[in-house]
This record gives structure tokens, sequence and C-alpha cells, in this order.
């Protein structure tokens, strides 16, 4: 290293005394001399540059950018669709859209999908068509490849693309191999099973790479490659879009893998995967030479250090992105058991922004684990290179001047100025070229109206929320208002309240209405804005009314490029405003909160009508607050995802970076060659021509010296490489920043494990070293970061095996949390740096809450476990079990001085926790800085959650929430009531026994599934036999028991002691446990006898019961959990007798009785017959009669019909 620095002085020197010799005019100096150390300045700067130190210090930052992803193919491509060659942070795409006359075509068979494919191998053909899908197509059997390149329309219409398969196509492979800039695909379903071979290629499942829109799609199936594998896209370039898609596939690859896109430059937002990336064993048995091995290590839980280098950068969303991801959720488990790196919920390397995201699925990795980032690498900007533009800005002017105050009459020297003119324009050209401001672009297609448009979709859908979130905290602060107002009139001032604490009221009234006159203002300042924004983004008429389209939604404009930027700043200061005016607000909960402290003693009742107006105000406050912090969130998503459209990155170091660099070496050793002529030539020696030479040489140097400084940075370990900037307008930032995101999902890992983020740091080549504490920041350049977490909340459990494991982020290097939640179970099983927010931070954590279950060997903190800037935070931590060295309520353990130990407390103030038995710091209260405060005034305090307000136990059962229960503080934990969890044959769910804890924060009660007993055996066994005397039957836990004992009261005498020789008798007491599955409750009693009946004793008398004999046991029915039985011996050949003669006096009974019946049926029968035959002639009697009866009114009839025929004749 002496050697370097030492050569490195010596070619500095060179330079210098180049400057000199071309100053001064001398000629004794060797000049051949001066070149020859000039060209090793050059030569070797241009190998150091290059050198493995810069390379490694570049690598994340730099090399992912897509120009080197793709291949010459993908190069030529991407010039003809008018990217940036070399990409610089110059805004592209400003010329505004043009319209295009679009072709439909309509694909209804298998044959016109082929068809259409072919027609794609030409890039030109798609751009005027708009393709509609009109049914499903399956491409199986077929000889369809992929399309190869799409710059149109192609609208699925809902229909599906399945029995797509891939395995052995190009670099880069999906159903669209490259969808152009101004490409759209939407509304399309695709199934397929691809298995790429081939290590180098990269894998899509709907597109290869993607530098146009994709949106409403999704992809089912499995889809497995290496590297860069995403489900919608394996890249999605810096001008692609990716909206409202769906992974529900399996995806498995070993690097940048995602569930929506394998690496992101540009946007993805609300998209959705459901898939399971990298959660099982094959793809690590396939990329690890020692095989079956190391699962077998990993399945035993192994303590073996082998390190197992696959799945790096593994995420739900993305596996790597440097651009924008918004409202995006993973509900896929992602990962597996103790391998991988870089893993997220949403994630797995990210250096964008993340903003608007939730994971709900299980993480699982090795190192630098995350629910919703792995790693949040920094956004790093080079800092001292971006200065050699200016200084090749101001040689140019120097020469110039230098030209001007030239006598131009003289000859001799024209050529030579003419020369110096041209390594002048040359010099600033290099250098911007150098960093990255000179942009080439081929604009062969410009962009097109259908395109813009549908990008700025985002925009349309997302504005409506903000304005809604901050109409409806405008009707929040009016009713909290009028109740405000109505407590305050029913406030009887009047003789009851002292004078202080009328003045306190009074007091907090006025700084109220202060605050809510300064909301006011905002307020209508933010109407006139929401309106500025819809007459910016919607078309009006002639009379200013909003034009409608046949849908009935309002018709959107085109914007210019002016207007893009007139609504981006309309925006900023909206989300200004809102973040102003909910600060406002939050300023008001102390107002609010003291007026119903103050007036609580005077109440007459909890029902008083001054606290429930009180309590419903503060209730209002809160709820315009979320409003407002909707709004303001919102908003900055809107922003981003403006600033993304067009954003260009930087790219690594190539052959271009060389080109330029030898071309500044060239025009420099011009001008200074030029400068030289023109002293030696003598024809110009005024004083100020001299000084202009004189200037200009000292320019030339200075850029020497900036090139120079670089190598100086790259050698000197000394050499302060990083500013971090996070903390300077936080949201604001750009770049580097995850915000408004939430992990419901449990996350385990071996090393630095978060709940949102688990490192925020930079890796060296080897990730294995790079656990907590161990970081050794690379040499490079000088740099300014950006790593920012954001009012993002963790409610979930967070496991680490060793070091690093916090609510919100495992270890911190650098960047700043502010803001964030966390809630849940932070534990580490083996190692230590346990926190409620990080496990360990070197840097900043500001304004932040955890309500946090704690477990972890040392340096365990409800805040952090090792912390060096904590401000603002609050804490109400309860302890899994007391951890065996440093350990505190807000931190473990803060940065202390390296001689005497003592702790720094000077970046630590304004900390606050529930009160309880662990000291603030290290076990210690600091006033003001880590200070306990009682639980209800706690809550006191502004800007404190609802989730400190409601407590909750959570059930987890295999990291998935199953339930949970709220109880007040200082509950009786014994009061739970556990939730019914799935069942499983054979198994039940064993919870630990918190009957003795009282209810102080949070606690994650986790189940775990064991065996059942099939059934459980009684500890009193026989005497003689050493049987147990009982077993009970069913499915039971391990703390289930059965005490059984031999007692001698009640005592049972026999009744009968012809068949009844003796008894034992049983005293049973079930206890069934926590747990029981199915239980007959037929319980097993020892039977010391071969022919046993059972008794039963209850209401004080021994009663029969029903048994069955099986083997040496009798089993009865059991209904309570206490009983007492009697075994009886009884002799078998008199109870036969016995039986035998019962049988035969029933027998002679039964016969007797029959004969009884049989007479008595008998005379009944002979006694109604004598009755018949006594009642016949009196019954003949009275037939007669009815006969005679009968025979004269027949008579009678005749005559009668007799007269009125006669009387007719007549």
């Amino acid at each position: 290293m002496k050697k370097k620095k030492s050569g490195l002085i010596l070619k500095k020197l060179s330079a210098s005394v180049l400057a000199f010799a071309v100053f001064a005019g001398t000629s004794h100096i060797d000049v051949s001399a001066i070149n020859e150390l000039e060209n090793e300045l050059i030569e070797g700067l241009r190998n150091r540059v290059k050198s493995e130190a810069t390379t490694s210090m570049l690598e994340k930052s730099e090399k992912e950018s897509s120009d080197e992803l793709a291949d010459e193919e993908a190069y030529q491509i991407r010039l003809r669709q008018g990217s940036e060659v070399t990409s610089g942070d110059a805004a592209a795409g400003e010329d505004e859209p043009v319209e295009i006359v679009y072709k439909s075509i309509s694909i209804e068979s298998l044959e016109d999908f082929l068809e259409f494919s072919k027609n794609c191998k030409s890039d030109a053909w798609s751009l005027d068509k708009t393709v509609s899908l009109k049914t499903d197509i399956d491409l199986t059997g077929s000889d369809f490849e992929m399309i190869p390149f799409f710059n149109g329309i192609f609208n699925g219409e809902g229909h599906e693309i399945k029995g797509y398969s891939n395995a052995e196509d190009p670099y880069i492979t999906g159903v669209f191999r490259y969808i152009g800039i101004n490409g759209i695909v939407q509304n399309l379903n695709v199934s397929g099973e691809v298995r790429m071979k081939d290590e180098l290629k990269f894998t899509g499942g709907i597109c290869g790479m993607n530098l146009g829109i994709i949106k409403n799609c999704t992809y089912n199936g499995i889809l497995e490659g290496n590297n860069t594998v995403g489900a919608i896209a394996a890249i999605n370039e810096n001008t692609g879009l990716i909206s409202g898609c769906t992974n529900d596939a399996h995806v498995s690859g070993y690097y940048y893998t995602g569930g929506i896109t394998g690496k992101n430059y540009g946007i993805v937002s609300e998209s959705v995967n459901n898939g399971s990336i990298n959660d099982n064993a094959e793809w690590v048995v396939k990329d690890d030479e020692k095989g079956e091995s190391i699962i077998q290590s990993i399945s035993s839980d192994s303590s073996d250090e082998t390190k197992i280098r696959s799945g790096i950068d593994t995420g739900g969303i993305a596996g790597y992105s440097k651009g924008n991801i918004a409202r995006c959720k993973n509900k896929g488990n992602i990962g597996y058991e103790h391998v991988g790196y870089n893993v997220g919920g949403i994630v797995g390397r990210q250096m964008g922004i993340v903003s608007y995201c939730e994971n709900m699925g299980i993480i699982y990795g090795r190192k630098d684990i995350g629910g919703i980032v792995g790693q949040m690498e920094p956004y790093l900007e080079p800092e001292d290179i971006q200065t050699l533009p200016e200084a090749a800005d101001k040689l140019h002017d120097l020469v110039n001047k230098t030209l001007t105050d030239m006598d131009g009459d003289v000859d001799v020297i024209s050529s030579d100025v003419t020369d110096l003119t041209g390594y002048a324009n040359g010099v600033v050209d290099d250098g911007r070229a150098l960093t990255g401001e000179l942009t080439t672009s081929v604009n062969a297609n410009v962009r097109v109206v259908n395109a813009v448009i549908e990008r700025f979709e985002y925009v349309m859908q997302n504005i409506p929320g903000v304005l809604d979130h901050m109409s409806s905290a405008s009707d929040k602060m009016y009713y909290f208002n009028n109740a405000l107002a109505r407590a305050i009139e029913n406030i009887n001032v009047e003789g009851e309240l002292s004078d202080e604490d009328r003045d306190a009221i009074e007091s907090s009234e006025r700084d109220i209405y202060d605050k809510m006159a300064n909301t006011n203002e905002k307020t209508q300042r933010m109407e006139s804005l929401s309106e500025a924004i819809n007459r910016l983004m919607y078309e009006t008429d002639a009379n200013g009314n909003y034009v409608y389209d046949e849908n009935g939604n309002r018709k959107l404009r085109k914007l210019t490029a002016e207007e893009q930027a007139q609504l981006n700043a309309y925006l900023a200061e909206l989300q200004q405003l809102a973040s102003e005016t909910g600060s406002n607000v939050s300023g008001m909960f102390g107002g609010a909160s003291t007026i119903l402290e103050t007036y609580k003693p005077y109440a007459s009742s909890a029902t008083d009508a001054v606290i429930g107006e009180t309590e419903n105000a503060i209730h209002a406050l809160q709820d315009a607050e979320g409003e407002l912090r909707e709004a303001t969130n919102c908003t900055r998503s809107i922003i981003d995802y403006l600033n993304s459209q067009e954003k260009l990155r930087l790219s690594g170091l190539g052959s271009d970076w060389d080109a330029s660099l030898d071309s500044l070496h060239a025009n420099l050793r011009g001008i200074s060659g030029s400068i030289e002529n023109i002293n030696q030539d003598g024809k110009s020696t005024s004083h100020t021509l001299n000084a202009n030479l004189a200037a200009v040489n000292d320019q030339v140097n200075e850029i020497y010296h900036i090139l120079s400084d670089r190598l100086d940075i790259i050698y000197n370990d000394d050499a302060s490489v990083f500013t971090d900037v996070s903390d300077e307008d936080i949201q604001q930032a750009r770049t580097g920043r995850v915000d408004s995101s939430k992990n419901k999902g449990t996350v385990k890992g071996d090393i630095d494990i978060g709940g949102i983020a688990g490192s925020m740091a930079i890796d060296e080549e080897d990730p294995e070293e790079n656990a907590a504490g161990n970081l050794n920041i690379g040499r490079g350049s000088k740099y300014t970061l950006k790593n920012i977490i954001f009012e993002c909340t963790n409610d979930a459990t967070v496991e680490s095996k060793k070091d690093g494991a916090g609510l919100i982020v495992g270890y911190m290097a650098q960047g700043i949390v502010s803001n964030c939640e966390g809630i849940g179970y932070a534990r580490s099983t083996e190692g230590s740096y346990t926190g409620g927010i990080a496990g360990q931070s070197m840097s900043i954590i500001r304004d932040c809450d955890s309500l946090c279950l704690l477990e972890g060997n040392k340096y365990v903190g409800g805040i952090t476990g090792y912390g060096t800037t904590i401000t603002g935070c609050n804490a109400m931590a309860t302890w899994h079990e007391e951890p065996s060295e440093r350990f505190g309520s807000i931190a473990g353990i803060v940065n202390s001085d390296s001689e005497t130990r003592k702790a720094k407390l000077d970046n630590i103030s304004g900390n606050y926790f529930v009160e309880n038995k662990v000291g603030g710091i290290d076990d210690i209260n600091f006033e003001a800085i880590a200070q306990p405060v009682e639980y209800k005034k706690f809550l006191e305090k502004d800007g404190i959650g609802d989730a400190f307000r409601h407590l909750k136990v959570i059930f987890e059962v295999e990291g998935i929430r199953i339930g949970e229960q709220e109880l007040a503080y200082g509950e009786s934990l014994a009061n739970l009531e556990f939730p019914e969890e799935e069942l499983r044959e054979g198994y039940y769910v064993k919870w630990p026994d918190v009957s003795n804890l009282v209810m102080e924060g949070t606690y994650i009660l986790t189940g775990e599934y064991v065996a059942t007993n099939k059934a459980i055996e009684s500890e009193g066994k026989d005497d003689e036999s050493g049987k147990p005397i009982a077993i009970l039957g069913g499915s039971y836990g391990d703390d289930a028991y059965i005490d059984a004992q031999v007692v001698d009261e009640p005592s049972y005498n026999t009744e009968m002691p012809l068949t009844e020789r003796g008894a034992v008798v049983y005293r049973i007491n079930v206890h069934e446990g926590s747990y029981i599955q199915s239980a007959d409750r037929k319980i097993r009693l020892y039977s010391p006898y071969k022919n046993p009946i059972v008794k039963i004793y209850k209401d004080g008398k021994w009663k029969d019961t029903s048994s069955k004999k099986i083997g040496s046991y009798v089993e009865v029915d059991m209904d309570g959990e206490e009983a007492v039985y009697a075994i009886v011996d009884t002799n078998t050949l008199i109870k036969k007798i016995l039986k035998l003669a019962i049988i035969i006096v029933l027998i002679v009974l039964a016969a007797f009785i029959f004969n009884l019946i049989m007479k008595r049926i008998v005379g009944r029968k002979g006694k109604e017959k004598k009755e018949k035959e006594e009642k016949k002639p009196e019954v003949n009697k009275l037939l007669k009669e009815e006969a005679d009866n009968v025979g004269t009114a027949a008579s009678k009839n005749k005559r009668r019909k007799s007269r009125k025929g006669r009387n007719r004749r007549r």
C-alpha cells in the first residue's frame, strides 16, 4: 500500500511539473520525460479505475444496468427503440407524442396466432397494429417458439394462451421475447411449464424484456430458470411499466428471481404474487455441488457452518429493483429455510423506491431476509467525479477568454489557436461522457400517444383517492371542531375549576384554535390545488365543463412536458401542505388530551357530557390525522411514479468509459501542447495573456487532480468514502426509499432478519462475511447515499438464528428509519442484537414506536439492541425471558467511548417507554433520554397509535396467524380463550402456559403441533401384575394424566355372598389437559378377577353399570372427571344354577297364566252364545212387523198411481 501511495504522489508531482513548465515556457525541462510521466498517470488511472477494487465498489450500484444484461441483439433493439445507449440523469422522451392510425387484427385460431408470431420477426411490423385475441389458444404440440418483437397494442380480452413451454430457446425468453417502448400487452392470461436449462438465459413467463407496458395479465403454472427469472417479465427496463398483473405460478431461480419480474428498472404497480418462490430444496440441490448432504444438514438443523451460495436476490414481486414498486402485494411463501441471501416479501434487493406494498407470505432464508425487502442497498450517487464536467466547462471558458485577449493578427499562432479551441470543446464532451451526462439517443421510433396515456393511467386512478382522503380529513376536522366546542361550552368554569386548571384549559383551547386557523388556510389552498390538478388532467369544453367519454368517464388530457412538470409541482405542493396540516393536527392531540385530563377530576360520572364530547373530538382528530397521512403518502407515491417514468440510470464502467478517458487524455495533452507552442513562439508576451495561459494551465492541472484523487480514494483505507444524506428531505427523496409498506408475514432466517428489511447496508463480494457488526465498507469513490425506511409497519414475528433480529430492520449500517411502527415478536434463538425496531443500528432511528415481545441472549432493546442515534421513540416492551446481559426497554447498549467505555448519549434523546422491571438503556433509566412513564401517561403522548390502546395476544401456528384476543392492560392472561386450530389427525396444538402472566404489552403465543397420545395410562399400578390401574381411550396432549388409586372408602360389601366373592374399589380422577381431539370417554379398569362385574358409586349408593371384558381389563363409560368403581369377583357356577332356576320358575308361571287366560276366554264365549239364543224370537218378530209395514206401504202406493192414471184419461 505504501508503494502505491508513493507512486501516486510522483504522478501528482509530474502533473505539477508539467504545469510549471508550460507556464514558464522553459526549455531545460525534458518534455519527453514529462510526457512519459503523463502517460504513466493516465495509464495507471485507466487500469486502476478498471481494477477489481473499483468494480467491487460500483458493482451493485451500476453493473445491473440492463445495457450489460442484454446481449448484442438486445442492445441493437434498444437502439431501435430510442433508449439511451449511455444512460445519464437527463430526462428522455421530451418530444411530444404523435398519433398513429392503427390497423386492427383479430386472432381467432392457433393458425392466426402462429402467423402473427412470424410477422413479428420484423421490429417495425407491429408498430401500427392493434391485435385482439378472440379465443383461447392451446400451444400444446405446436411449433410456436416466441413472439420475437412486439411494439403495438395486444389485447387478450381475458383469453388464455395455454400449453406454453420452453427449455432451449435463445438468450431472452417469454411468450413475447421483447415488448418495445410503444408496445402494450393487456388483459392476457398465460399458463405453461417453462424449465430453462441454460444457466445464462433470462427467463420470463409472458415477456423476456419489457420496454413498454404490460397490464392486467396473469401467468400460471411453473417457471424455472437460473439467472433473472420473472413470471410476467424477466427484465422490466427503465421505460417498462407492469401494472395490475398477477402471478399464480411456482417460480424458481438462483439469481434475481421474482414473482412478477426478475429485475426491475422501471415501474411495477398494483400487482400481486400468489405463487411460491424458491420454496423447495430442488433448486438448492441443482446448484450446489455437495447436493443432498447439504439438504440433510439443513433439514436436521445442524450447527454445521456449511455455506450455501444459492438463491441470491429473491422477492415476491422482484428479485432486484432499481426502479419503482408501488401498491403491490405478496401472498406467496418466499425462500427456503437457512438458504438464500437477500430474500424479501416484495423485493430481494433494492435501491429504488418501494411504497404502499404489503407482504402476507412467510419469508425464509439465510442472510438479509426481510418482510418487504431483503437487502436495502443505499442509492449511491458519485460525488467527486461529478465535479469533472464543471472543471471541463471552466477550462473551456478560460480558453475562450485567452483567445479573445490574444492578438488575432498574429498568423504564426493561428493554427495553435484552432487546435486549442478544438481540444477545449473535446474536454467538455469527454467530461460529461465520463459522468454519464452525455446521452446518445437514436430516435428511430418516437413515443406514441397510446403509450403515453397508458403510463399516465396510474396517476389518473390515484389522484381521486388523494382528493377523497383530503375531503374526508376536512369532514373529520369539522366534526372535531364542533365536538370540542360543545365540550368547552359544557364546562362550568364558575366556582368549580381551580385557577390553574382553568388557565390550562383555556391555554390548550387557544393553542388548538391557532393550529385550526393555520390548518384552515392550508385546507383552502389544497382545495384550490385540487381543482387546478383536475383542470390540468381532464379535458374541458369551451364553457369550462369537463368532457366525458362514452363510458361516462372524464377524458384525460394529453399533457405536454411543461404541463407534466406543472402537475408534478402541484402534487409536490399538495404533499407538503398535507404533511404540514397533518403536523398541525398531531399537535392538537396534546391540547385536547390536556382538556380531558384536567376536567376529569371535576366530572360527576364517567358519562359526563364534557368527557364524552372531548373523547369524540379526540377520535375525530385521530381519524383526520390518518386521512391526511394517507393523502400525503398517496401524493408522494404519485410523484415517485411520475419521476420514475423517464428517469435514466448510470451505466457501469465499460468500453465507453475507456474511450472517453482516452479522449480526455488526448484533449488535455493537446491543450498543454498548444499552450506550450504559443509560449515558445513568443508572439504574445503581454501580462494579460500570460495570466490567461497560467489560468488555463492551472485548470488542466485541476482536472488531473480530480482524476488522481479518485485513485487516492481507491487505495487509501482511511479515505472518507460515503456521505449519508438519508436524513435530508426524507419525504422528498426519490431514490433509496421504502415507505408506507406493511408486513404481516412471519420472517425467519439466520443472520440480519427484519420485518421490513433484513439489512440496510452495502455487502462486500462475499455475502457471508457481512454478519451484524462485521461490515467493512469497500473502496472506490466518494458517494452520497440514501437509504430510508419511512412510515412502515411490521405486525408479525421476526426470528433470527444468530445475530440481527429487528421488527423493522435486522442490521443498519447506513440510512435512517423514521416514523415506523414495530409490532410483534422479535427473537434471536442463538445470537444477539435483537430490537423492537432494529437489531443493530449504526445510524439513525427517529420517531418510531415499538410494541414488542423480545427474546435474545444479549444486546436486546425495545427500540434497538445496539444504537448510535435514537430520538423521539416510544416503546412498550415485554420479555419472553430476561436476556443474559446488556438489555433495556429502549436499547440494550449504545455507542460508547473506545477508551473509557462510557456511553455516548449526545445523539440519544426524547425516548420514552412504559415502565416495567427493565430500565431504559442497559437496564438504567436516563431522564429525557430513555425515561419510563406510566401506561396512562404514555397514552397521552402525541401520536401514540391505537395499537397501544388495544393490546392484543396473537396466536400463531407454523408462522401463520390463526387468531387474536384483546385484553386490557394489567388483565391476567389466564382469561385467554385459545382459538380452534386446524385439525390434523394424530396431532394437537400445544400452547405455552401463560396463566401466571398479566397483560403488559404485546404477546405472540406460538402453538406447536405435537403428536397426540392415543391413550393415557395411570401412574398407579396393580401391586401384583404391575399393570396400570386405569387406561383412558381417545387422543390427548402430553399434559393429560390419570390419578388412579385403590381406596378403602367407600367400601363395597358383598350383597349376595353366593355369587360375589370379593371386590376392589378404585377412585379415578381424569385430567384431560389443555387439549383433547377425540375423547370417547371409555376407561379401562384393571381387574384382578376372571369374572368381574363393575359397580359405580353414585348418590351414596353402589349401582350397577354396564361393562365389557377386554383382556385383563373391564371397559366402562365414564361421564365426569371423577368416579369411584368397584370391581366385583363373581362365582359363575352358582350364578348359572340360580339363573336356570329363575328361568324354570318363570316358565311355570307363564304356563299357569296362559291356562288361566284360556279358561276365561272359553267362559266368555259360552255366555255370549246363550245371550244370542235368548234374543232370537224378539228379532224375528221385529223383522215380520217391518215386512208387513213395507207391504202395506207398497199397496197404498199402487192404488194412488191407479187413480192418477184414470184422471189423466178423463
